[in-house]
């Protein structure tokens, strides 16, 4: 299994990361450590993350996500998610998070 990947790139006030790999409940609470301190040192205040490289992603990915989403909104700033394949987006909508993805 693919351990995930991030990298971030800020860009004037946006910070976009890019997740490649596996988010499961082993890789979950270390990839979000990493997150948060990313959003946390980063002068941006818009976060997107590209989820178009993630292969698997189960409930514990997705608590990822909605921490680092809290995390990024606490202050007035913004969190979308972008390129989120389809069984993805279907884990998202059942779990309720689906109003983090962006608008198509």
């Amino acid at each position: 299994m693919p351990s995930p990947s991030a990298v971030a790139v800020v860009t004037g006030d946006l910070l976009t990361i890019r997740l490649t790999g596996e988010i499961d409940l082993a890789t979950a609470t270390p990839l979000g450590d990493r997150l948060q301190n990313m959003v946390a040192t980063s002068p941006a205040r818009h976060v997107v993350v590209d989820l178009a490289g993630v292969d698997f992603c189960d409930a514990a990915g997705v608590r990822t996500l909605v921490s680092l989403a809290t995390t990024a909104t606490g202050h007035g700033g913004s969190f979308r998610l972008h390129g989120a394949r389809p069984h993805i987006v279907w884990l998202l909508t059942t779990l309720q998070a689906a109003h983090l993805l962006a608008a198509a």
